[in-house]
């Protein structure tokens, strides 16, 4: 008998054991996913915010080169990142002069998220200025991340129709 109750009081430590657990395990993916979900909504956010000042920029032949829609802090991580995304955007589209070049058009800091916002001209342009828009289309890539290395990506490509500014594609990079 006292096997017996040696037996079962192992079996229902090993059991309580298992779902303390699996409970922890559960509550850092929900943490993980709320996190995840958190990035993405910022980039997301910070995307929408440059959309809705290019739509109160009149004329766009200049937003590819010089226009800034927001703050921008210069750092030196930014900096580092925008000429690591020129080199990946000159490999992706090698148009020789014609290939679009990102310029940082936003830089926000709240709390423990960074985003960041970038500007190009997009690659259909073909007009041999990369700083200049001459077909009403431009290419925003928002990048949002965390002290800890997370982060989120997405990518807008907008376009000007008269006075009307309309979404053409948006997607997460990954």
């Amino acid at each position: 008998m006292i096997l017996f109750v040696v037996i079962l009081t192992a079996m229902a430590t090993a059991l309580s054991g298992g779902l303390a657990l699996a409970t922890l395990t559960e509550r850092q993916i929900a943490g993980a996913h709320r996190r995840a979900t958190q990035i993405g909504l910022a980039a997301e956010t910070a995307a929408e915010r440059v959309v809705h000042a290019l739509e109160l920029v009149e004329d766009w032949r200049d937003v590819p080169g010089t226009t800034v829609l927001g703050d921008t802090d210069g750092s030196p991580a930014v900096s580092v990142r925008t000429e690591a995304l020129n080199r990946s955007l000159a490999a992706r589209y090698p148009m020789g002069p014609d290939t679009p070049r990102w310029r940082v058009a936003e830089v926000r800091r709240d709390g423990t998220i960074d985003a960041a916002v970038w500007v190009s001209d997009d690659p259909a342009d073909r007009d041999g200025r990369p700083d200049e828009d001459s077909n009403g289309r431009v290419v925003l890539r928002a990048e949002a991340w965390t002290d800890r290395g997370a982060a989120r990506v997405v990518e807008v490509y907008v376009v000007r129709d008269g006075a009307e500014t309309r979404r053409l594609s948006w997607r997460e990079v990954w």
